[in-house]
Order: structure tokens, then sequence, then C-alpha cells
């Protein structure tokens, strides 16, 4: 089973074997649903909408689950489940970060701020004990969740610049030891999680802007999605292109998400079609 989120304000279910849709579309939000995860068992959806709020859904019957997630004062962009299951990041126009408690659906702490502009990714750590965001200031920046604070200097900073564009998507390798950013320079950079620095890179004359990055469950490789309607495959440990061209969308590619078993993925495009 995989989910979708829509900009009609829904949530559907979808059987990965078959393709077809699972029930009613899931309704609740009041804005464009703009991410979504399963928690790490699959019993859970939560959600994020450019209403501002979160919302918690059934994964088997899709019902709602409790009341929704207020704290964020603009509209939510990323929303994801730590790898342990027991907390969630949200980050939102309102230019900060809140973690939430998974089993009591409130918020922790303060919201991690700092930044003065969109927060458009986020992306938990393997050990859930970090996360990284993406600004529209042209910056990733680390954090430890206990404390909230920024955590070590990469390339000699507390954040990374990248170069003149906002970074539109990252993400972390299932083992925690690289993590990789796409921005809307038009390329995709390999850091070393551990050192955090560059590894170098991946390509520099990429033909749109990288809108998404997934991870297989082994980590041996990754997926990108791009502002032309490309999907490519890239060797996570060399950073060069496996596939570079792989056709099925007409619009820009707007999420993705792999099997358990890594054997499939499925991408979500603009043009309002899923593709397996």
């Amino acid at each position: 089973m995989f989910v979708s989120g829509s900009r009609d304000r829904t949530l559907h279910l979808w059987d990965a074997k078959s393709g077809a849709a699972i029930g009613k579309p899931l309704t609740g939000h009041s804005g464009s649903v703009n991410s979504m995860a399963f928690s790490p068992d699959g019993s859970m959806i939560v959600s994020g909408s450019g209403d501002t709020t979160l919302r918690f859904w059934d994964g088997k019957s899709g019902a709602t689950i409790g009341a929704p997630l207020i704290g964020h004062s603009s509209g939510i962009h990323s929303v994801v489940i730590s790898p342990d299951g027991s907390k969630i990041v949200s980050a939102s126009s309102d230019n900060t970060i809140r973690l939430w408690n998974v089993k009591s659906g409130t918020a922790i702490g303060e919201p991690l701020d700092g930044y003065n502009k969109t927060i458009q990714c986020v992306a938990f750590s393997a050990d859930s004990s970090k996360i990284i965001s993406g600004s529209w200031d042209n910056t990733l920046c680390l954090w430890n969740i206990s404390s909230g604070v920024a955590i070590g200097e990469p390339l000699g900073d507390l954040t990374v610049n990248l170069d003149d564009d906002w970074t539109r998507c990252v993400a972390f390798s299932p083992d925690g030891s690289k993590f990789v950013s796409g921005g809307w320079d038009m390329s995709l950079r390999l850091y070393d999680a551990e050192s955090d620095a560059i590894v170098g890179k991946v390509l520099n004359n990429y033909s749109n802007f990288p809108m998404i990055i997934e991870f297989s469950p082994d980590g041996s490789i990754f997926v990108t999605g791009s502002g032309d309607s490309i999907l490519s495959l890239w060797n996570s440990k060399s950073g060069t292109v496996i596939e570079e061209s792989l056709n099925g969308h007409s619009h820009p590619i707007q999420c993705l998400a792999f099997s358990p078993d890594g054997s499939k993925f499925v991408s979500g495009s603009r043009d309002k079609t899923l593709c397996l």
C-alpha cells in the first residue's frame, strides 16, 4: 500500500500490486496536501497541508486519528516521521521547524528557528538524533533534536551555502553516512554526514531543477525527480548516474517512495498521475 496527497485537499490510499485506489479519498484538510509519510510500522499516516495543520490517519482504514496538530502559522511544506517512529518533524513557510510527539500529538519544545525564509525540506538521520533542513535562503542546516540547536560546522560554518539558488530537496541515506541535496541551481550535491564535508557536485549540468530525492532501503542507490518530469537513478557511493532518463510523466515530479524491499518505487507528478 502507498499513499498520495494532492492540491485537491485529499489523500488517497493505493494498492501497490494492482495500482487500484483503496476506498474513498481521505478528507479533512482545507488546503493542499503538500507532504505525507507512513510510520515505520505502517500503522499510521501523517500529512502536512497548506492549511497550516498536520493530521494523523489510520494506515489501514484511512480514518482520521484525533484532532489536527496546530502550531505553524503558515503552510507546511514537508513532514517526516523519525525512523524510530517516536517523532515527527515539520517544515513551514513561517520559517520554522517543529518537532511533534507521535503518541501524544503535541509539539515538543519551541519551534526551531534561525531562518528568515521558507523552509522547504527536512529529513531525519538514521538514528533519529538529528535532522537536516533546506531553505529558500540557500542553506542547509543540521540540528540536534534533543537540544533544538544547530550542530557542527559544515564547510567552516553552521550552514552549507548552496551557491545562488535555494534548496528544493534533501535526503539522508538509510545508514546515516551521507546525505544528498538538490537546488534550483540545477545541481545535486553529495555530503559525508560524519565530517559534513561536501563529497562533490554529483551533476552540475542537470537538465532541470531536482524536485525530490529518495534513497532505496539498502542505501545503494537514490532516485531523483525533476521539474522537467524526468526520473534518474544514481549510485550513492560514487555519485554516478545509473539511469538518466526514466520517462512516464509530463509535468514536474513532486514525490517519490520506495517499497520496503527496494524492488520498486512510485512517483507522483503535477500531471495528476502516479507511476509505479
